[in-house]
């Protein structure tokens, strides 16, 4: 009798070892997520698409990301968080070329949501193209990229023309990332005059920071491009930013000095350098 019994023991120990390693594969999977291969940003080269679970809440009471997905291409790596309550589906969009698409059908509620990312070439980065919930389409912005941060719209005179109008939906969309698009797409030496002037409505329209940091580039690449400087003080002015304001100024009047246009120095201008004797 000990030798089945023993043999059964040595069985179960042996079920018990395959059982285990089972557990953590399947604990690791659920942590980490399935990952799948497909040609994602239609490049013709196969892609690396998967998530990672940052914390397990429950939808629709999210108050924080709860998944990250990680898209790993030919040439780079996008990382994003999104809001899922676990364990998405992730797959290729059908019929539409350089897309994903992340589902999830969640029990008991029945909660059909989806969501569609697609790839931009011209900008090299995935947006949010549309989610679906319940049945519902929700369409979004292709300047909106998936890190939350805004493409730019347009060509320079866009800018120019919207920065004019004082478009304040547009002057709110632009940032650091938005002007290195542009500078690079549209280099300084070719549009100065340009960014002079988008420069200078967008200071008169109160966006006084987007204002300095254009006004830096085109003095770091010019800095002898005097009427940046007036610029530049008249927005670090407005932002308080008292000293860089008079630094800026000071180095406006001296060029105005050098050139013999100390006449059409604004008085405004000297009263905050605080300076009586213009070309001293």
């Amino acid at each position: 009798m000990e030798k089945p019994i023993k043999q059964n023991l040595n069985h179960m120990m042996i079920k018990k070892q395959k059982i285990i390693p089972a557990i953590l594969i399947l604990a690791l999977v659920l942590l980490h997520g399935k990952e799948v291969k497909f040609d994602a940003d239609n490049d013709g080269f196969i892609d690396k698409i998967s998530y990672k679970i940052k914390s397990l809440q429950d939808y629709p009471n999210l108050n924080e990301p709860t998944i990250s997905i990680d898209i790993k291409t030919k040439h780079k790596e996008f990382v994003f968080d999104t809001y899922y309550s676990v364990h998405p589906d992730i797959s290729n969009c059908l019929n539409i070329k350089g897309c994903i698409k992340i589902s999830q059908i969640r029990g008991g509620t029945g909660l059909n949501l989806q969501e569609y990312y697609r790839f931009n070439k011209v900008r090299q980065h995935w947006f949010l193209y549309k989610s679906k919930k319940d049945g519902n389409i929700k369409y979004f912005d292709e300047s909106m990229r998936i890190d939350n941060t805004f493409f730019p719209r347009g060509d320079l005179s866009y800018v120019l023309k919207s920065s004019k109008k004082k478009d304040i939906k547009f002057l709110n969309s632009l940032n650091g990332f938005c002007f290195d698009y542009y500078l690079k797409n549209y280099p300084i030496n070719e549009n100065l005059t340009q960014y002079n002037d988008i420069a200078y409505y967008l200071q008169k329209a109160g966006a006084n920071e987007e204002a300095v940091y254009l006004l830096e580039k085109i003095i770091k690449k010019f800095p002898n491009r005097t009427v940046a400087y007036i610029n530049l003080g008249d927005a670090y002015w407005k932002m308080g930013e008292k000293e860089k304001a008079k630094k800026a100024y000071t180095t406006y009047i001296e060029q105005m000095c050098n050139k013999g246009l100390q006449k059409k120095i604004p008085h405004e201008v000297l009263k905050r350098v605080e300076r009586k004797d213009v070309c001293q």
